[in-house]
């Protein structure tokens, strides 16, 4: 049996089947010496995401975690700083990443993630916040505690929410 051939109307993101994503092979590709820096980046991101959609990482952690090679020599070195928050910077303009993310802490808006949404226990020890980023508010959001939602359902209420469901917070952190 030929499988049906997929029309335009069919490659629309509602069209298309959701896939999951394995935290650790992630975590090996963005450690790995193969692609992109910036696909890299993200993937260290997407392996390490916790509540609310942070990825925390201690002071020089990133930089170790994202090896390079040096062609010339073969030798295997570091990314600046400099470096990390070009890549950083070229993830926010993409919309892969929220512009509140830096080399402590990368974080993933909501309408990429899909996942349970659940009050973290502890607050994002950079951005000292229990706050998702919303790419479609261009701020932070804060879902009260006691309304849990699964962030494919808020992504695709974000727009119909009222106040008493979702308070925007803005860049006040």
């Amino acid at each position: 049996m030929k499988p049906k051939p997929l029309s335009k109307s069919s490659w629309k993101p509602s069209a298309l089947p959701w896939w999951q994503l394995r935290r650790g092979a992630a975590g090996d590709i963005g450690r790995g010496m193969f692609g992109s820096p910036d696909l890299r980046l993200w993937m260290l991101a997407a392996s390490r995401v916790g509540g609310y959609g942070h990825a925390c990482f201690d002071p020089g952690e990133l930089a170790t975690l994202l090896p390079k090679v040096v062609h010339r020599t073969g030798e295997v070195e570091t990314y600046s700083e400099r470096n990390l928050r070009r890549f950083i910077a070229r993830l926010v303009d993409a919309g892969a990443l929220s512009p509140a993310s830096n080399t402590r802490c990368l974080v993933i808006p909501i309408e990429i993630l899909d996942a349970p949404l659940a009050a973290p226990r502890v607050s994002c020890p950079e951005h000292r916040c229990r706050h998702v980023w919303s790419t479609r508010l261009q701020g932070w959001a804060q879902v009260k505690a006691d309304r849990s939602l699964d962030l494919e359902e808020l992504a695709a209420r974000l727009d119909e929410l009222n106040e008493s469901e979702l308070v925007s917070v803005g860049d006040r952190i």
